[in-house]
Formats: structure tokens, sequence, C-alpha cells
């Protein structure tokens, strides 16, 4: 996995919010302690809600049977995860995430060869359209899978 950049429409969003941080912000909260009842206040920094970052993952195949295994293990994680949250604080709300617009990308020995060459680019995408969401993720497994016969 790279880095997740955020999005330059996020960026000028954020840059737009006064929150007195630079693009993020303070949430307060307060716990109780619950012998005692004694107020524990306290701050945590977190990204904005709705702000957007890029996302890319690299996967090496060097076993095609053990990376369709990996690749259906990988997406199942990505729908889990959109379940839950990203981080600490889930109960409250915190580090939930939506991924979209997945590409899928195999490139073989052969891409890398014609590329020295200057010739193809070797992009695919499974039936030429970007995967919306985790949903169609999942449905479209067995054609994403199915690029790794390519070469």
């Amino acid at each position: 996995m790279r880095d997740c950049h955020l999005k330059q429409e996020s960026v000028d969003q954020l840059k737009e919010i006064d929150t007195g941080l630079y693009m993020t912000e303070w949430k307060f909260e307060n716990g109780i302690d619950r012998i005692t009842s004694a107020a524990n206040p306290r701050q945590l920094e977190r990204v904005p809600a709705g702000a957007k970052f890029e996302f890319e993952m690299v996967y090496t195949v060097e076993d095609v049977e053990q990376a369709k295994e990996d690749l259906k293990n990988l997406a199942i994680a990505l729908a889990v995860l959109e379940d839950d949250a990203l981080g600490g604080h889930g109960s409250r709300g915190y580090g939930k995430i939506l991924f979209e617009n997945f590409k899928a990308e195999y490139r073989s020995i052969d891409f890398y060869q014609k590329k020295v060459d200057a010739a193809d680019q070797g992009k695919l995408e499974p039936s030429g359209e970007p995967i919306q969401n985790i949903s169609q993720l999942l449905d479209r497994f067995s054609e994403i899978t199915g690029l790794l016969g390519e070469g």
C-alpha cells in the first residue's frame, strides 16, 4: 500500500474551514469516571468528515493461484473495513470510510518490455469501466481475477 494523499478538492474545501489547525480539526470530549464521577476532558485531532483521499495498493503476483486467494481476501477486508472504522473511536462515528472508483490493472513482464520499446501502455480495466464501489468490486471479482490469466 502506498501513501494516501488528500485529494485536491478536499484540500480546497479544508482551506476554507477555520478549525484553528491545518487540514484537521479538534474534537473535544469529556469522559466520566464511573466510580468517582470525575470529569476527564480530552481533545482529539481528526480529519474533518467528508475529506477524500487517493488510495493505491500494489500487489506483486508470484503465484497466480495464491494471488487469486489473496485478492479475494483483500476485497473482503476492504468491505469489512467499510462496515467498521479506520483508527480509533469508531463507536463514536470516527473513521467511517467509503471506497469508490476502483481501477484494477495487471501488468505482466511483457508490459514492461513493451514500455521500454515505447509500445502499448498495457493498462487493463474490467469491461473498460471503473469499479464504482465495494459492492461492484465484490460482484465483479471473478472478472478482476480473470486479468491474471492475461499477459
